[in-house]
């Protein structure tokens, strides 16, 4: 090697040296050599464990797919075809309301023909009133934040209600063909009285207006029927179709010569003639005929002594047959005092002693008439003892002259006390007609919704009020006549509640209580679970429980 050669090289590592960062780092080192390194072709990098185990997953999943496939052949179908089932789902709840639509506007049509009602008539009912009510919640369903299954089933519930609504007085009569359970045949007494109470005052007021037509069939005090159903189309006109909606409904007139008007009343021998005793058991047919047939009007009998002796012998045969949890008891019970106390010490204006405070012949005849031919009833008994009590006085009414009705008990009660009628009590949401009742009063307020309930079932409707605050349905639960206040100033001391009126935790049931104080009034008890107690006081209005309102509230 020349100096030169020498040279050269030295110099060459030289600058090698300068290229060396001053720290020793190793990965740094590394690159550096690695840039002047002519460029390599790469090889792909192949880990054969790792393709094994990806191939090994693949293939299982595959042939779990393939399973589940073959076990579910619409998986894939379902899967891939959501937004149609949706879509079908929404189509039905269209269809619902569709169908809806038709049966309101059928059912309606026949309904006025049924009763001879014009559109106008008929759309004072409560039953066109409710029916569109339904219509028009079904109609408004599509809006609402439900889900569409729970819409749907809204909607037939709804479109059931209409049906039912729009049945009139002689489609129900008619169309009873099977026996009755016992749910059925509460269910059919109420609808049935509650049709016929809202029909007899419309026909009542269509009789008022047409007095022409029938007065000149008044004979001897009492309106001549087979004269006065011997019309024709051509004499009275429309009037004629009316007459035949009377008729085919059960309605019986009564002339009323002090007021000079015809009155309305069920015609029980027509409704005897299609509602059978296999098919509605006979305790419902004698409530229905007590109810639509009331013989205490204005604080006096408007029937003989003899007849109302018949009627308070009726309630005790009620009383007796219906079951013991029958919705009709309290309100069965609460008639037949009024009629005892009637019989025994007089009304107002219709005492049972003459000015010369002896008994009257007519109810002298009255309490022999009932002694002879209902010997084995138990109010016959009671009745004996008053008669012989005014015997022995040679029938000269006492100084303290005060007779208390007596305990009439269902035959299927054990006990006589009603302490022991316990009500065992279940959250309202837990029971779907309650829950019903409750959504219909709260979007209508119509008290004739809670016509029918029994006493524990307005007051666990009460409770339900107050747990979800809707002051709007508990002010249209107190009786009008307890309260104090107005709408708007109820409201106002009661939006901000510091206290609830009652804990409804922990209830698990309640009983009567009462106090003495008042017929008119009830009392139930709350039992709580830890023993505790409460109690809310209730009254009858407009056919209905409801709340006794107090200024402690």
């Amino acid at each position: 090697m020349d100096d030169k050669m020498f040279e050269k090289r030295m110099e060459l590592l030289n600058k090698s040296y300068k290229k060396i960062p001053a720290k020793s780092d190793a990965t740094t080192i590394i690159k550096a050599i690695k840039e002047e390194q002519p460029p390599k072709k790469k090889r792909p990098f192949i880990h054969w464990p790792y393709v094994a185990s990806f191939i090994g997953v693949l293939l299982i999943g595959t042939v779990l797919v393939l399973q589940l496939t073959l076990e579910d052949p619409d998986l894939t179908t379902k899967n891939g075809n959501q937004s149609q089932m949706m879509n079908d789902i929404q189509t039905e709840l269209l269809q619902e309301i569709k169908e809806a639509k038709g049966l309101y506007d059928i059912r309606k049509i026949q309904a006025m023909e049924g009763l001879g009602f014009s559109e106008a008539v008929f759309s004072k009912t409560s039953m066109a009133k409710e029916a569109q009510q339904d219509l028009t919640y079904i109609t408004s369903l599509p809006k609402s934040n439900m889900s569409v299954n729970t819409k749907i089933r809204m909607a037939k519930s709804a479109k059931d209600r209409i049906n039912e609504t729009l049945t009139i007085p002689s489609v129900m009569m008619k169309n009873m063909k099977t026996p009755l359970n016992q749910d059925e045949a509460e269910q059919w007494t109420r609808d049935f009285i509650e049709k016929q109470r809202d029909i007899f005052p419309l026909y009542e007021e269509i009789l008022e207006g047409n007095k022409n037509l029938w007065k000149k069939h008044i004979e001897n005090g009492k309106l001549n029927m087979n004269k006065f159903n011997d019309m024709s189309s051509n004499d009275y006109g429309r009037f004629w179709i009316i007459n035949g909606g009377i008729n085919n409904n059960g309605v019986k007139l009564t002339y009323d010569m002090d007021e000079d008007q015809l009155n309305t009343s069920l015609d029980y021998v027509y409704f005897n003639m299609f509602v059978d005793e296999k098919f509605l058991p006979n305790p419902y047919k004698l409530y229905i005929n007590a109810s639509l047939n009331p013989i205490i009007e204005d604080g006096e009998f408007n029937v003989s002594w003899e007849d109302a002796m018949e009627r308070l012998m009726q309630y005790e045969r009620i009383l007796k047959e219906l079951p013991k949890n029958s919705r009709f008891q309290e309100e069965v019970k609460l008639q037949f005092d009024h009629h005892y106390y009637f019989i025994v010490n007089g009304g107002v204006s219709n005492s049972i002693f003459t000015k010369e405070n002896k008994l009257k012949p007519e109810v002298k005849k009255a309490y022999k008439y009932v002694m002879e031919k209902y010997p084995h009833y138990q109010t016959t008994g009671d009745l004996k003892k008053v008669y012989s009590e005014l015997k022995e006085l040679d029938f000269k009414k006492p100084e303290n002259w005060v007779q208390h009705t007596p305990a009439i008990v269902s035959s299927e009660l054990e006990s006589n006390s009603p302490e022991e009628m316990d009500y065992n009590m279940s959250p309202l949401h837990s029971d779907e007609k309650l829950m019903d009742i409750y959504n219909r009063f709260s979007q209508s307020h119509r008290v004739g919704i809670l016509e029918d309930l029994s006493i524990f079932d307005v007051a666990r409707l009460y409770l339900f009020t107050l747990s979800v605050e809707d002051l709007d349905s508990e002010y249209e639960l107190y009786a009008k006549e307890s309260l104090s206040v107005d709408e708007e100033m109820f409201k106002m001391k009661n939006q901000n509640r510091k206290e609830p009126l009652y804990i409804i935790e922990g209830i698990d049931g309640m009983s009567y209580m009462y106090d003495g104080e008042s017929d008119e009034v009830i009392g139930v008890n709350l039992h709580y679970a830890n023993g505790d107690f409460a109690n809310i006081h209730f009254m009858r209005e407009d056919q209905a429980w409801k709340v006794l309102y107090t200024e402690a509230y």
